[in-house]
C-alpha cells in the first residue's frame, strides 16, 4: 500500500497572518467608515464600521482557501 502525501501551501502561520490582516482591515476600514456617519447616529456608525470590512474579509478568506488548495473539501 502506497501513501501519497499532498503538500498544501497553507500552514498555521499563514492562517495566523490572515487573522492579523483581517484585524488590520477591520480596525482601519472600520474606523474610516464609521467616521462617515455622524456622532448622533450610533446605529449607522456601527453598521458602517462593521459591515464595510466584513465583505472584504470574506473575499480575502475565500481567496486564501482557494490558494491553499483546500477548496474541494470545503464545498
Amino acid at each position: 500500500m502506497t501513501t501519497v502525501m499532498i503538500r498544501r501551501r497553507g500552514t498555521v502561520w499563514t492562517a495566523l497572518l490572515a487573522v492579523v490582516v483581517y484585524i488590520a482591515i477591520a480596525a482601519g476600514l472600520g474606523n474610516f467608515f464609521s467616521g462617515l456617519a455622524g456622532e448622533d447616529q450610533p446605529i449607522a456608525e456601527f453598521a458602517l464600521g462593521h459591515l464595510g470590512a466584513l465583505p472584504i474579509a470574506i473575499v480575502l478568506l475565500l481567496l486564501y482557501v482557494r490558494w491553499t488548495g483546500n477548496d474541494p473539501g470545503l464545498w
